[in-house]
């Protein structure tokens, strides 16, 4: 493979020369530019990519971890963030931690060390050493929809997941239901904790009793449990919800086949809500009436963060971290509907 000496040598000039060229950081007569890359191409010369970065401190890749591609809503932020980082000449790895916080923080130590620019990272881990090693150490980082009390100070992008739940049991209490129930994700998660309380804050404003018996904490998707704990609350001789909202659409959707399973018609019996507007949302049968999140419009944004913290730390200029709470939105289907239009 040829290199910088073998490109100078075959035009006849200097390497100073061809670096110049190669590096476009200083005017070069235009014939001599011509030669250059016509010779470059001639020979399939490729420059060093790492030496380069070396060399400007840049390697314009980024970093991406989030817990699980095979999670629908993350793989539209992973969409996101990819079609941002192309326009702007950024290459992104994309890490699966598994919801594992050993293998986040291998990837974060490993990639740290490997140059890359900066990290977007949606973590599970309550407590992470390596996010905080990452941030007093001054590397640019983004949260993505999970955030922590523990990492202030951070770039966050993600949704007002308080204000979102409330508006859903607002949703359901106009639409004439009375006893809502919940479904909740892991609730050590500052996203499920936030929802949470716009939950119980929703019942207190509309005089709605908050009833443990019509509550699933600790959900996980698609697992066999949260159908049984579905089964087990709908089919209550008293307290049965004439309506649940799942804080995620895949709860949402395993809640629908536990009701499905038992009998239970949706939205005649009881409404469903979930929460994302994944794409399966509007497949589904009935489809899902959910809080739709713009997870396309975090992951793109979030890299925008991301390049302002890198573009600021490469010209020792000054980044004002912040925190992104973007809209949601009430996408109205099939599996709701007023009590009073029920048969």
């Amino acid at each position: 493979m040829a290199n910088l000496k073998d490109v100078a040598e075959y035009v006849g000039m200097s390497v100073s020369t061809v670096s110049r060229v190669l590096n476009d950081k200083a005017y070069v007569d235009p014939s001599t530019r011509r030669i250059v890359l016509a010779a470059v191409e001639e020979l399939g010369y490729r420059p060093n990519a790492l030496a380069r970065s070396l060399k400007i401190g840049r390697t314009y890749t980024i970093a991406l971890l989030i817990p699980d591609i095979q999670n629908l809503y993350l793989t539209m932020i992973v969409r996101g963030v990819e079609d941002a980082a192309r326009q702007e000449g950024l290459t992104v790895i994309l890490c699966n931690t598994d919801e594992n916080t050993d293998i986040e923080a291998e990837y974060i130590n490993v990639l740290r060390d490997r140059w890359v620019d900066g990290f977007v990272i949606s973590s599970i881990s309550k407590k992470s050493d390596s996010i905080r090693r990452l941030k007093n150490e001054g590397y640019p980082m983004v949260l993505t929809v999970r955030y922590y009390d523990y990492l202030s100070g951070i770039d966050t992008v993600a949704v007002d997941n308080f204000n979102a739940a409330y508006q859903a049991v607002k949703y359901l209490y106009e639409l004439g239901h009375r006893q809502i129930g919940l479904v909740l994700g892991d609730i050590g998660l500052n996203v499920y904790k936030d929802r949470f309380a716009g939950y119980r804050e929703a019942l207190r404003d509309f005089d709605l009793p908050l009833n443990e018996r019509i509550i699933i904490k600790n959900a996980v998707d698609g697992s066999e449990a949260l159908i049984h704990d579905v089964e087990m609350m709908v089919n209550q001789p008293t307290d049965c919800p004439d309506a649940i909202f799942a804080t995620s659409d895949l709860k949402a959707i395993s809640v629908m086949h536990a009701l499905h399973k038992n009998g239970k018609q949706i939205p005649e019996d009881i409404s469903v809500m979930g929460f994302d507007d994944i794409p399966l949302s509007s497949l589904v049968h009935p489809t899902l009436t959910t809080m739709k999140q713009p997870l396309y419009e975090i992951g793109q944004l979030s890299v925008q963060k991301l390049i302002s913290q890198i573009e600021a730390k490469a010209t020792n200029g000054q980044h004002i971290h912040s925190i992104e709470l973007l809209p949601t939105e009430i996408i109205s289907r099939q599996s709701t509907r007023r009590r009073s239009e029920r048969l």
